[in-house]
Order: structure tokens, then C-alpha cells, then sequence
């Protein structure tokens, strides 16, 4: 079991990885400005590396290094929102990454014990990567909200549910 959970973890985190991967390349490569291309791909490698100490030096005027950095940021938490079904996960395998963590996904819990088991690897990300994980399983985002009762869960999910 416990060699399985390292498995789906990995893969899970390698999907995530992927899909940021790909998207923050693309940009980088769109820009023209040498300098402002140089600067994009130091944040990128920031961002990717957890935003760990202190942000990349750069020769660029406040509003063009402001400007890169809103870009990737803006896309990086678009990304860090959009639901993980559209990666390949789907209900049933949500929720067998629930039991490696000791909770269902529609279960109280389940996103405290996801972040608390993600963090290390995921940063500053963890959160909307788990609350993205609770989207898929209820098959939309109406569950979110503080103080929310079961009923009133069920009614606003019935709302709106993914396509």
C-alpha cells in the first residue's frame, strides 16, 4: 500500500508539473525583448522552484519586470485553478488518491489532509491543487464556501456541474 501512495502522489505531482511546464515554456517563448525574455525565463525558474529566496535581478524597467511577472502569475494560478479532470483525473481516481490519505474527497478533512500532505512538494500551489482535486470529485466547484451545510452543498453542486 504504502509503495502505491508514493506512485499516485508522484503522478499526481508530475501531471501538475507537466501542465506548468508546458504553459510557462509557451509564454517565454512568445516574448521578443531579449531582455524581458532573459528576466521571464529567471522568474519562471523562480516560480517552478517554489519561490524560493529572493526573486531574479533583472534589467528592466519596473513596469516591464511587473509585467512578466503578472503574466506567469496569472498563469500559473489559472492553471492552479482549472479543474485536474481536464488532466486526466476523474472521480474514481480522486478518490483513490483520498484513501492513500486517510480521507474521501467529499469528506470533511479531506482538503486539510490533502494540502498537509501536498506542501512539501507543491508550495505555494497546494491549496488550489487540492480544492481542484474536491472540484473533480463533486464534479463542480459549488462546494466551496465557509459554513456550508450538507444540503446546502448538495443543492448549490446540483447547480452547476461540470460539462
Amino acid at each position: 500500500m504504502r509503495f502505491e501512495r508514493h506512485i499516485i502522489e508522484d503522478e499526481l505531482v508530475e501531471a501538475y508539473s507537466g501542465e506548468l511546464m508546458k504553459k510557462g515554456n509557451d509564454y517565454v517563448k512568445r516574448i521578443k525583448n531579449s531582455k524581458k525574455k532573459e528576466y521571464a525565463e529567471k522568474y519562471f525558474k523562480y516560480i517552478m522552484a517554489g519561490r524560493k529566496g529572493e526573486e531574479p535581478e533583472h534589467e528592466l524597467s519596473p513596469m516591464g519586470a511587473q509585467a512578466v511577472r503578472m503574466n506567469l502569475d496569472e498563469l500559473f494560478e489559472s492553471i492552479n485553478e482549472a479543474p485536474i479532470a481536464a488532466a486526466g483525473w476523474t472521480e474514481k481516481s480522486v478518490s483513490k488518491f483520498g484513501k492513500t490519505i486517510g480521507k474521501d474527497p467529499k469528506e470533511k478533512g479531506f482538503f486539510d489532509a490533502c494540502v498537509a500532505r501536498m506542501e512539501g512538494r507543491m508550495g505555494d500551489k497546494t491549496k488550489g491543487f487540492c480544492a481542484s482535486l474536491k472540484d473533480t470529485a463533486y464534479g463542480s466547484p459549488m462546494w466551496r464556501g465557509k459554513g456550508k451545510t450538507k444540503k446546502e452543498v448538495q443543492s448549490d453542486i446540483k447547480k452547476k456541474k461540470f460539462e
